[in-house]
C-alpha cells in the first residue's frame, strides 16, 4: 500500500527535505540579526549624520554569523539532550547527518563573526567589542549547558537584552566613531 504522502508529486523526497532546510535555517529568524544595525542607521541618517559604509555592512554580516553560531549551537545541544529527535525533522544536526559537520560549521561562524566584530571595534571603538561578547554570552545562557535558561522561562528577557540594548548600542558605537567618507 502506498503512502498517502506520495499520492502527490509535491511530497516528493527532494521537495520535502527542501522544505526541510528551508525550515532549519528560518530566515525570518535572520532579521533579529540585523535589526539592531538598521536601527542605529536609521536614526543617524535621521540626524544628518554621516554613515561608514564598511561599518554598516560589516555589522550586517558579523551579526548574521554571530546568530547563525547561535543557532547552529543550539541544534547541537539540543542534539545532545535528544530533544530534537522526535518534534525536529529540520534539526540541522539531522539534516547534515551528524554533530561534527554542524560543530565545524558553527564554530566557522563564530570565527567570522567575532574577526569582523573585532575589526569594526579596532576601526571605532573597543566597546563594539565587549558589548557583542555580552550579547553572544546571553546567547550562550539562553541555549548553552549547563544553563540552558531558554528552558527556564528566561529566553525573551535575554534575548531582548542581546538582540536590544546591546547590539543596538554597539551597531550604535561601530557606525559612530570611524572617520572619512560615510553615507549621508
Amino acid at each position: 500500500m502506498q503512502d498517502d504522502k506520495h499520492v502527490a508529486s509535491l511530497y516528493t523526497e527532494a521537495n520535502s527535505r527542501k522544505q526541510l532546510w528551508k525550515e532549519a535555517i528560518k530566515w525570518p529568524l535572520y532579521s533579529v540579526a540585523v535589526m539592531p544595525v538598521v536601527l542605529a542607521a536609521g536614526w543617524k541618517l535621521s540626524r544628518e549624520e554621516s554613515i561608514p559604509l564598511e561599518n554598516l555592512i560589516g555589522f550586517l554580516i558579523a551579526s548574521v554569523f554571530l546568530l547563525l553560531w547561535e543557532n547552529l549551537t543550539n541544534d547541537l545541544f539540543d542534539a545532545d539532550t535528544g530533544i530534537d529527535e522526535v518534534n525536529k525533522p529540520h534539526s540541522v544536526v539531522a539534516l547534515m547527518g551528524g554533530k561534527q559537520p554542524v560543530r565545524r560549521l558553527a564554530y566557522l561562524a563564530l570565527f567570522i563573526g567575532l574577526s569582523i566584530i573585532i575589526w569594526l571595534a579596532l576601526n571605532s571603538n573597543l566597546e563594539v567589542l565587549f558589548l557583542v561578547l555580552g550579547s553572544c554570552l546571553l546567547g550562550y545562557l539562553y541555549q548553552g549547558p549547563p544553563f540552558r535558561l531558554g528552558y527556564k522561562g528566561l529566553g525573551e528577557p535575554l534575548c531582548w537584552l542581546a538582540f536590544g540594548p546591546l547590539a543596538t548600542a554597539a551597531a550604535l558605537s561601530a557606525l559612530s566613531t570611524s572617520e572619512g567618507g560615510g553615507v549621508k
